[in-house]
């Protein structure tokens, strides 16, 4: 760098005061520190340009780093919305996967209450059938008691018919007697005419053992009525003949093998 100006004006008067001889000199001198000053400045002056340049362009990356900064923010603001409205919908996602959660179990407990009523349903249905089975099981028990109940009172019945028809007969005659088994029957009417009908009083008629008589209840009529069967005894087969003693309409008692 160049000296100050003030020392400068000392050496150039102490030149001047030397002589004459050293003008030429001190002019050369002059010269080339007014040329040094010239660089100087010129110099100087490119850096002040230089400086205002970089003053500029540091004004523009400031205005660029302003603006820069601007967009960043803008872009967090933007990013912090984002981000909030990421939250807000996460809640709301949040919040209907636990009402999800929420319809999921309420239809997982309907459904298990469901099968648990159809498991129950099956089970009384299980129990009704079972029952209805022991009925019917019954039932069939009942009417095979019922069918062997019946077959033995029929059974009964024929033993009691065939008894009834052999024990009520009123006269049993065999072959060859039919004109005295008459005169009995004449007899019997005529001892027995003041009798009521419908009586079950036996008359024995000791002159003819293999003839006997009894008069019939109205009830063991309808049992013997129509039949014309043998029955068995101890001498072999019987024909048994039914008689029947009415009043007639004259008020007299009539004997006759039909009922008038």
């Amino acid at each position: 760098m160049s000296e100050p100006a003030s020392s400068k004006g000392q050496a150039t008067l102490v030149e001047m005061e030397e002589g004459p001889e050293n003008s030429a000199g001190m002019g050369d001198e002059i010269e080339k520190q007014q040329e040094n000053l010239s660089s100087i400045l010129n110099a100087l002056s490119e850096e002040n340009t230089n400086l205002q340049h970089l003053t500029q362009v540091t004004e523009e990356r400031q205005v660029a780093l302003d603006a820069l900064v601007d967009r960043q923010v803008e872009e967090q603001a933007r990013f912090d919305m984002l981000v909030s409205t990421g939250q807000a919908q996460l809640d709301q996602l949040s919040t209907l996967q636990q009402a999800k959660n929420r319809e999921l179990e309420n239809l997982e407990s309907l459904l298990q209450a469901q099968q648990e009523q159809l498991i129950q349903l099956a089970e009384e249905e299980r129990r009704k059938q079972e029952k209805l089975e022991d009925l019917e099981q019954q039932i069939k028990v009942k009417q095979e008691r019922l069918n062997r109940g019946l077959e033995e009172q029929r059974q009964e019945k024929v033993k009691e018919q065939a008894r009834r028809h052999s024990t009520l007969q009123t006269i049993v005659e065999e072959q060859g007697h039919q004109a005295t088994g008459e005169d009995r029957s004449d007899k019997s009417m005529t001892a027995g005419s003041k009798e009521p009908l419908g009586t079950t009083e036996r008359i024995q008629d000791t002159a003819s053992p293999e003839t006997r008589a009894r008069r019939l209840t109205r009830f063991e009529f309808e049992k013997l009525m129509g039949s014309s069967e043998d029955v068995p005894s101890a001498n072999g087969p019987s024909k048994v003949s039914i008689i029947f003693k009415t009043r007639a309409r004259n008020g007299e008692w009539t004997v006759s093998d039909k009922l008038i």
